[in-house]
């Protein structure tokens, strides 16, 4: 049985509203990675479930329910994410 490289594993963005977005609505964070720079990558498990949530976060209409978030949970993962990269 063949497996799957990284590409197809993991989804990548160094895009930290991305990020929390994705953190708020449940996928599952895999790693963080310095690529220079200053700047972080982030590593989610690719589930078509995070497909999803990509594509609606790029192209869904601003008011699309799938892109609602809780305040208080939106602002808890941001916490969350900016305690890891302090951490890196």
């Amino acid at each position: 049985m063949k497996s799957r490289d990284d590409s197809e594993k993991y989804f990548r963005t160094s895009s930290f509203a991305l990020v929390n977005f994705l953190f708020t609505k449940g996928a599952q964070l895999a790693g963080v990675n310095d690529i220079g720079q200053g700047r972080k990558e982030f590593y989610f498990v690719n589930t078509g479930r995070v497909e999803e949530l990509v594509g609606a976060f790029k192209f869904a209409d601003s008011n699309d329910e799938e892109l609602q978030v809780s305040a208080r949970v939106y602002e808890s993962t941001r916490r969350q994410l900016l305690d890891l990269l302090k951490g890196t």
